[in-house]
């Protein structure tokens, strides 16, 4: 039997096909258009797609905010889906003092969210596990850069720290690689650039051949 499996693995049995999924056509691909970045009158965007669940650990998107505001940068963050954290999460926002600067939307159709990943400079994914994140890989699509841990084959995605930036669960070092980056609009847009190029590579139509060429090849 053969298995498809995310990424690409160091002694992998013969029956373990390396795949990937898809969330867009070949007709939803845009040209790279760079992104302003930097200076007090443009605030960082941010946004984080997920359930509000603790391993996905949406709390530390807040944190992360809290000490960008800290440190006087101006910065939004919106937050998509739905789960047991959300009440927690509006409490931390408040008590925080970020309902200006921070957005809980909630569940919202997929045109919706693809509107604030083409506005956003980064996405913020500090999950504990996963597959094939399509979020990530939605992100990139849109020329938004991911900062997320090191899960699964996501650094595979990420071309290991080219085209994203890999980062632990400390809101510190997350703050930090993003100020650092925002101060840097020329390597931003380069990153964000290679991310947007792999990315659309990988569209619902390669999917689909992919799968029929493998299916093809079983018979």
């Amino acid at each position: 039997m053969k298995t498809l499996v995310y990424g690409e693995w160091p002694d992998k049995t013969e029956n373990i096909i390396p795949f990937f999924t898809a969330s867009y056509s070949d007709l939803d691909v845009l040209p790279f258009i760079p992104r302003k970045i930097g200076g007090f009158e443009t605030p960082i965007e941010l946004i984080f797609v997920g359930t509000l669940s603790k391993y996905k650990n949406p709390d530390i998107c807040i944190e992360v905010v809290k000490i960008l505001k800290g440190n006087k940068i101006a910065c939004n963050l919106h937050l998509f889906g739905d789960g047991p954290l959300k009440k927690s999460l509006e409490e931390l926002v408040g008590v925080s003092e970020l309902e200006g600067c921070v957005t809980i939307h909630g569940n919202k159709p997929a045109e919706f969210v693809k509107r604030y990943y083409q506005q956003s400079h980064f996405l913020i994914f500090i999950s504990d596990s996963e597959g094939w994140p399509k979020v990530v890989a939605e992100s990139m699509f849109w020329g938004c850069l991911p900062v997320t841990t090191k899960v699964s084959c996501v650094p595979q995605m990420l071309d290991f720290g080219s085209r994203g930036v890999l980062v632990s669960k400390n809101p510190s070092e997350i703050a930090e690689r993003i100020q650092f980056l925002a101060s840097c609009p020329d390597e931003y847009n380069i990153m964000a650039r290679k991310a947007h190029e792999w990315s659309t590579g990988y569209t619902l139509e390669k999917f689909e051949s992919e799968i029929g060429r493998l299916v093809n090849s079983q018979r």
